[in-house]
């Protein structure tokens, strides 16, 4: 799964980015096995703030004109990344859902 990582506010270290693709990258890759590769693009935004720690974003086109966004905030990144895995993995199964529905 290719994911274009964007910081504002944060130091984009490579600690974080591994963090980012083994939480994000292989664990929702899982959940697209059956999907092409060149589908299998996302965009994750990380934004830091004063008053509430973290914001992170994750958002992904799928087929069908699915769009698959999901946002976490957290004062810990760490604790944000996971749950936002859990939504983002929540929504595919959904979507999955109503591809076999059809």
């Amino acid at each position: 799964m290719q994911i274009d990582i964007q910081a504002k506010g944060v130091e984009l270290t490579e600690q974080l980015q591994t963090l980012i693709f083994q939480k994000l990258g292989t664990d929702i890759n899982k959940f697209l096995k059956n999907f092409d590769d060149d589908i299998k693009k996302a965009e994750v935004r990380i934004e830091a703030a004063q008053r509430w720690g973290y914001k992170v974003s994750f958002s992904m086109l799928l087929p069908k004109k699915e769009h698959i966004y999901a946002e976490e905030k957290n004062k810990n990144l760490d604790t944000a990344i996971n749950s936002l895995k859990d939504v983002v993995q929540k929504e595919i199964r959904n979507y999955k859902d109503k591809l076999q529905n059809y």
